[in-house]
C-alpha cells in the first residue's frame, strides 16, 4: 500500500469535509507514491516523535495534531527557530510521511464513542451543536469519583472548579518577616468544608470536550451538563461556566486536565484505524509525556 491509498482511506473513514477550514489535516510532508513499511502513531508531531517514528522503522507519523496550522517561516533542524520547522526538516530527512486527522477526527462519533469506553462511561450523544465533544452518563459516581476515574483512566490531575467554594471565603495570610505563614490553618479549615460538600455531590451527566473548550462548554452546559472536563479553558471563561446553575439549579462543575492529556487517548484510536486499514503494515503508538506536571 502506497502513502496516497493510505491517506485516502483515513480520509473516507474521517472526511476532509467535516474539518474546520482553518485545519490542516491529510498529508503535509512525504511521497505519495512510497510504500508503507510502518507506521507510527501519537498526539504531537514533534521532531523527537518524527526520529522515534524512524527508529522503529515506521515511514508514516499518523497524529492527531496537524504539524502546523500556518506554514513556519523555515525548515531548519533547530527547534528553537520553530517546532514545526524542525518536525518538517526531520521528516524529509528520515523519509517519514507525515499525516494528521484533527478536527475531523474530534467530531467523529467514533472518536466521541471511543472516549467514552476510554472512560468506562456510556455515551448519550454529541455534546455540541457543532458537533464536538461527548456526553457521558456518570450518574452512578459523585463529582469526586469522576475526578478519581480521571486520574485512573487518564492519569490526569484534575484541577476542580466550582462556585461554592466562593461561599466561604478563604482568609488572607501573611508572610511574616522569618517565611512563616499566618492564617494558613484556618485557609485548609475554610477550603475542606465546600470542597467536601460539593465533591459527594452526583456528577450526572458529564459534557467531555477534549482539548480547547472555549464556547463549546457553554454549549454544552445549555444541553443539561451537569459537569463539564476539557483539556484547558481561558480563566475568564471558567468563572463565566462556574456561576451557571445544572437544571438541579446546582452549581456547574469543571474540571480541567489538560490539553495534552485530555487528547492522548487519540494515539491509540488512531492505532486501532491504522490496524484495521493498513493491510498488515506494523502499527505503533509512541510514548508521549504530558507537558505540564503538578508540583
Amino acid at each position: 500500500m502506497e502513502v496516497r491509498e493510505l491517506e485516502r482511506r483515513l480520509l473516507e473513514r474521517f472526511p476532509r469535509e467535516d474539518a474546520e477550514e482553518w485545519d490542516h489535516v491529510g498529508l503535509a510532508a512525504g511521497d505519495l507514491f512510497a510504500e508503507v513499511k510502518g507506521i507510527a502513531c501519537s498526539l504531537d508531531p514533534a521532531p523527537s516523535a518524527v526520529r522515534a517514528a524512524a527508529k522503529a522503522g515506521a515511514n508514516v507519523l499518523l497524529t492527531h495534531h496537524p504539524v502546523y496550522l500556518e506554514a513556519p517561516e523555515a525548515f531548519t533542524p533547530y527547534a528553537a527557530d520553530s517546532s514545526a520547522g524542525a518536525a518538517l526538516w526531520e521528516a524529509i530527512q528520515h523519509g517519514v510521511s507525515l499525516i494528521a486527522l484533527h478536527t475531523n477526527l474530534d467530531r467523529s462519533e467514533e472518536a466521541l464513542r471511543f472516549l467514552a469506553r476510554e472512560l468506562g462511561l456510556s455515551y448519550l450523544g454529541r455534546a455540541t451543536k457543532d458537533g464536538y465533544g461527548a456526553l457521558l452518563d456518570a450518574s452512578g459516581a459523585t463529582l469526586g469519583e469522576l475526578g478519581d476515574l480521571l486520574r485512573d483512566r487518564l492519569g490526569a490531575r484534575p484541577i476542580f472548579w466550582n462556585a461554592a467554594f466562593d461561599a466561604s471565603p478563604l482568609h488572607i495570610h501573611k508572610t511574616t518577616i522569618d517565611g512563616s505563614m499566618d492564617g494558613e490553618a484556618q485557609r485548609a479549615e475554610a477550603a475542606a468544608g465546600p470542597a467536601a460538600g460539593v465533591l459527594v455531590q452526583p456528577a450526572g451527566v458529564v459534557a467531555y470536550l477534549s482539548g480547547s473548550a472555549g464556547e463549546l462548554a457553554l454549549d454544552a452546559a445549555a444541553r443539561g451538563a451537569r459537569a463539564i472536563v476539557c483539556g484547558e479553558e481561558s480563566y475568564h471563561r471558567l468563572l463565566e461556566l462556574i456561576n451557571k446553575k445544572t437544571s438541579d439549579n446546582d452549581n456547574l462543575s469543571v474540571f480541567v486536565i489538560g490539553h495534552d492529556v485530555s487528547e492522548l487517548p487519540y494515539a491509540r484510536l488512531l492505532q486501532n484505524v491504522a490496524r484495521e486499514l493498513g493491510e498488515g503494515v506494523p502499527v505503533d503508538v509512541l510514548e508521549e509525556g504530558i507537558h505540564w506536571i503538578a508540583l
